[in-house]
């Protein structure tokens, strides 16, 4: 038994129940060498545990174990005590990580919870705020980090992520609960970006951020400007920053984020070759962090601003269908590109994703998602996607794969949808940029209008 080859020792020990695995593992050093890699290759601990887990797992389990879910106990809804429970916690976690050597690879995830809730099938999702950060030490091993619960502040996040140099994927999801006026907006936008500067993107793979906190309304009032009194966009460049890491692969916003064109831009003398680089995903705010709208939208005839503003229907789809349901909201809204805005935005984006800059994209999708028309409560969104040949469709977060490049001529992008649009209508510029951006694949167009029914 202790000659088996490991490919068929692996085998073997794949057929054996969980249950009974310890009793084999002292057959031959062979068979504790396989059962261990499957034993320990994922682990979760609890807090308490943390010390009986640091003596249990030595010498080559270290290097076997690869998935580490460490659970805080929580016993009250009191969030002081959670918040000084959960920080304890990662404490405790990052200080018995750092002394393991070079060689364990991690993904760890970080669950808090009540132990009365988790017998209801349910967890609790607390806001806390970790406390004394600065002390927390550096943990080479870890490649992959996040909270599943609690939720903790983006500058929480960030703050950890700096002590973790060998991250390959960041997630950063940003506190939607917490109210804040447009000065504070400001200076959580200011504090994300200096996060985002000093964060080592050497082995970064891959990259999420979602984010509602920086808001916009989606009535007809002035959007509020987000930029501090220099007007530089600083968070679109530590993304554009991000987006020209060395190993990066994917690059994913989600939510309501303003951005700007400098999120694409090219500095001079700054290598802006990404080899590696295979999906570009972005939801955008439909209006620039200037508080500038890439969009007009338009309300009914004969509906006044204020009568409008008051309905709250843009966030209550309730309202919205009843609305559309009464004699006076028949007339239709309608949302108009706002080409002198959109269109730095539009050039900066194609100028970006060209071929010779991007050689591996398989897809590139920007988005202004969800735009309401009020007349039916349905959402629409604004789009440009492209998809290259043979790939059925790698962008995943909400919109249906749908096309396949491989039956279409390679030597051409074919334009799914006109431009023919208020703003943009007969725009060769802008189609012409597009058009030629890459070679292959098909690319679809589609911005929002709805005709206002005269009376």
């Amino acid at each position: 038994m202790n000659k088996l080859p490991a490919e068929l020792l692996d085998n073997v020990v794949a057929y054996i129940p969980d249950s009974k695995l310890a009793r084999y593992s002292t057959v031959s050093r062979n068979w504790k060498v396989q059962i261990e890699a499957r034993t320990f290759s994922k682990l979760t601990v609890r807090s308490e545990h943390i010390e009986k887990f640091m003596a249990t797992v030595t010498g080559s389990r270290r290097r076997v174990l690869r998935d580490l879910c460490f659970h805080i106990e929580l016993i009250t809804l009191d969030v002081e005590i959670n918040t000084m429970m959960v920080s304890q916690g990662v404490h405790d976690l990052f200080h018995a990580l750092s002394t393991w050597s070079a060689g364990s690879d991690l993904r760890v995830i970080v669950d808090a919870a009540l132990e009365r809730e988790l017998k209801k099938g349910w967890t609790l999702d607390p806001i806390v705020d970790l406390t004394s950060i600065n002390d927390v030490p550096i943990v080479p091993v870890i490649r992959n980090f996040r909270f599943r619960n609690p939720v903790i502040s983006d500058s929480n996040w960030l703050a950890l992520a700096l002590r973790l140099p060998n991250l390959e994927e960041v997630s950063v999801v940003i506190d939607e609960e917490r109210r804040q006026d447009v000065a504070q907006h400001r200076q959580s936008r200011y504090k994300l970006a200096v996060g985002l500067n000093e964060l080592n993107t050497d082995n970064l793979v891959h990259f999420y951020l979602h984010s509602r906190s920086f808001g916009w309304t989606r009535t007809f009032r002035p959007t509020a400007n987000v930029l501090q009194p220099d007007r530089v966009d600083r968070l679109s460049l530590a993304l554009n920053r991000i987006m020209r890491s060395p190993c990066l692969n994917s690059f994913k916003i989600s939510g309501d984020v303003p951005i700007s064109p400098a999120l694409f831009d090219l500095p001079d003398g700054i290598n802006t070759h990404f080899p590696f680089l295979e999906v570009v995903e972005l939801d955008i705010a439909p209006c620039a962090p200037d508080g500038t709208r890439y969009f007009h939208g338009y309300p009914p005839v004969g509906v006044g601003e204020e009568e409008v503003s008051t309905t709250n229907y843009a966030d209550n789809d309730y309202m919205m269908q009843r609305l559309s349901m009464q004699e006076e909201s028949a007339h239709q809204f309608r949302w108009v590109a706002a080409a002198e805005a959109l269109r730095p935005l539009v050039f900066a984006a194609a100028r970006a994703v060209a071929h010779h800059h991007m050689p591996c994209l398989d897809g590139f999708q920007l988005r202004a998602y969800p735009l309401f028309n009020p007349a039916d409560g349905e959402p629409t969104q604004g789009l440009i996607q492209y998809v290259a040949p043979g790939v059925s469709s790698p962008l995943i977060y909400g919109y249906p794969p749908c096309w396949s490049g491989a039956d279409k001529d390679p030597s051409c992008v074919a334009l799914r949808t006109n431009i023919d649009m208020p703003g943009f209508a007969g725009d060769l510029e802008i189609a012409e940029a597009w058009m030629g951006v890459r070679k292959g694949g098909v690319l679809e167009w589609k911005w929002p209008e709805f005709p206002v029914e005269q009376e």
